[in-house]
C-alpha cells in the first residue's frame, strides 16, 4: 500500500511538472529578434517565406523604451510576432540605420515597418500607444502580406525596364504611399512631362516625397515654388505644408551627415528657406535667428564642438535663468486662471497649470544633458549644475533629478551624487514606477 501511495504521488507530481514545464516551454518569453545584417535578414525572410517586422528606434527615444519594456516581453505579443514575422530592431542613427532612414524616409521614432518576404514594404506606422494597438497594427500588416501586392507587380515591371509616363506616375504614387522615395524614377518622370505641369497638386507631392537630397534640381525648383506661394486657401495651405514637411525631412537627414563648417552653412541656408515658406515670408528676424541657432546648437552638440556649443548655450541659458522663480510661478497662476474662462463657440481651451515654469525647466534640462554629453571642463559642468538646480526647483521631474546627480558625479562629488540618486530611486519606488533607469545610473557611480 505504501509503495502504491508513493507511486500515485510520483505520477501526480510528474503530471503536474509536465503540464507546468510544458506550458513554460511553450510560452514565448519575449519577442525574438533576428541578429544579422539587413542583407542577411532579407535572405532569411525569403528562405522562410515569412514577412518581416522592423522596429526603428534610437537610444534617446522614450516611447521606444516603453514598447521594448512593456510590449515585447508580453506573452500575447511574443506569441503573435514570433509566429507571424521575422523580427528585427535597428537604431536609425547607427550602423545600417541611416541607410534605412534615408531609403524609407523615416522622420520619427519609433517607426514600425512591415515587409513582404521578398522585401517589399507593405505597411508602416509611427509611435507606440499600447499593446492592443501594436497587435492591431500587426494584424493590418498580415492582411497586407496576404493581399496581392500592387507595388510588387509595379516593382517587377520597373525592374524589367518599363518607363512610360503613365506607368511611372502610378509607380511613384504607390512608392510615395508607403514612404519609399525613388529619386531616379522621379527624375525620369519629370524629364517626360513639361515643367509647366510640375506645379499640379499631384506632381508637387511626388517631387516633395521622392527627393532625397537638397542639391537636386527638382528640389531646388520645389523650394522656389514654395517661396512664391501666396494665400491661405485650403489647397495652398496643403501644398505649403507638403513642401515644408518633406523639406524638413531632407534637412534632418543631411543634418545627421553634416560634419564641416561648409555643411553647416548649407543647412542654415536650407533652414532659412524653409522658414520663409512656413511663414509665407512674414517671419521676424528674431524668430528666424532663434530657429537658426537651434540648428547650430544641434550641429555643435552632434559634432562635439565645445566652443561653438558653449557660445550659443550660454546665451540661451542666460535668457532662461533671468526669469525668476517667482515671476514664472505668477505666470503659471495667471495662465491657469485664464484657462478657467468658459470656452467660446469654436474655441478649445486647456489647463496650462505650470506651463511657463515647466517650459523653462525643460529647456534648462536640455542644456544640462547636452553639457553632460559634450563638455569636459569643470567650469562648464558647474554651469550645467546651476541650470540643473534651477530646472529641478521649477519642476522636480525624475529625469531632471537624475541629470543633476550625474553632473555632481562628474564634478567629483561622488558621495553627494550617490545619496541623491538613492533618494531619487526611493521616491520613484514609492510611486509604484519602475526605477530601473535610475538604478542603472547609480551603478555607473561605482556604488
Amino acid at each position: 500500500m505504501k509503495n502504491l501511495i508513493h507511486y500515485l504521488r510520483l505520477v501526480v507530481w510528474l503530471a503536474f511538472f509536465s503540464i507546468t514545464f510544458g506550458a513554460c516551454m511553450n510560452r514565448p518569453a519575449s519577442v525574438q529578434f533576428f541578429s544579422g545584417s539587413w542583407k542577411e535578414l532579407l535572405t532569411e525572410a525569403r528562405k522562410q517565406n515569412k514577412p518581416i517586422f522592423v522596429e526603428v528606434h534610437t537610444v534617446w527615444c522614450g516611447p521606444c523604451r516603453q514598447m521594448e519594456k512593456q510590449a515585447f516581453p508580453n506573452s500575447e505579443v511574443a506569441a503573435a510576432f514570433n509566429a507571424k514575422f521575422i523580427n528585427y530592431q535597428i537604431d536609425m542613427e547607427q550602423g545600417e540605420g541611416p541607410m534605412l532612414r534615408k531609403e524609407y524616409a523615416i522622420m520619427a521614432v519609433p517607426t514600425l515597418l512591415y515587409f513582404s518576404p521578398d522585401g517589399i514594404l507593405i505597411h508602416r506606422s509611427k509611435g507606440y500607444d499600447d499593446i492592443a494597438g501594436l497587435l492591431a497594427d500587426a494584424d493590418e500588416a498580415i492582411k497586407a502580406a496576404k493581399a496581392p501586392s500592387k507595388l510588387s507587380e509595379l516593382e517587377a515591371k520597373y525592374a524589367s525596364g518599363r518607363r512610360d509616363t503613365p506607368f511611372l506616375r502610378t509607380y511613384l504614387i504607390q512608392r510615395a504611399e508607403t514612404g519609399q522615395p525613388h529619386p531616379e524614377a522621379l527624375a525620369t518622370y519629370l524629364s517626360q512631362i513639361p515643367q509647366t505641369d510640375w506645379s499640379s497638386a499631384e506632381t508637387i507631392v511626388l517631387i516633395a516625397k521622392h527627393n532625397q537630397v537638397a542639391s537636386s534640381s527638382s528640389f531646388e525648383w520645389l523650394l522656389a515654388y514654395g517661396s512664391g506661394l501666396k494665400g491661405d486657401d485650403k489647397a495652398t495651405a496643403n501644398t505649403r505644408w507638403t513642401i515644408i514637411k518633406e523639406a524638413d525631412r531632407i534637412l534632418q537627414t543631411e543634418s545627421i551627415q553634416a560634419t564641416t563648417a561648409a555643411d553647416l552653412d548649407r543647412l542654415v541656408n536650407l533652414k532659412r528657406r524653409i522658414n520663409h515658406i512656413s511663414s509665407d515670408g512674414k517671419m521676424t528676424a528674431d524668430n528666424d535667428a532663434f530657429l537658426i541657432n537651434q540648428l547650430r546648437m544641434e550641429f555643435y552638440e552632434r559634432t562635439r564642438n565645445q566652443a561653438g556649443y558653449r557660445t550659443l548655450a550660454l546665451a540661451v541659458g542666460k535668457r532662461f535663468m533671468a526669469m525668476s522663480v517667482d515671476s514664472l510661478r505668477a505666470l503659471d497662476a495667471y495662465s491657469a486662471e485664464q484657462a478657467k474662462i468658459p470656452a467660446k463657440p469654436g474655441v478649445t481651451t486647456q489647463s496650462q497649470q505650470g506651463f511657463y515654469s515647466g517650459h523653462v525647466a525643460n529647456e534648462l534640462h536640455k542644456l544640462t544633458t547636452a553639457y553632460l554629453s559634450v563638455m569636459t571642463n569643470p567650469s562648464d559642468l558647474e554651469q550645467a549644475l546651476a541650470w540643473s538646480e534651477r530646472a529641478t526647483l521649477l519642476l522636480p521631474a525624475w529625469p531632471f533629478l537624475d541629470a543633476q546627480t550625474r553632473v555632481l558625479h562628474r564634478l567629483g562629488r561622488k558621495n553627494e551624487a550617490i545619496a541623491k540618486q538613492q533618494e531619487l530611486i526611493a521616491r520613484v519606488k514609492a510611486t509604484g514606477e519602475n526605477p530601473a533607469d535610475y538604478e542603472k545610473t547609480l551603478t555607473t557611480f561605482g556604488h
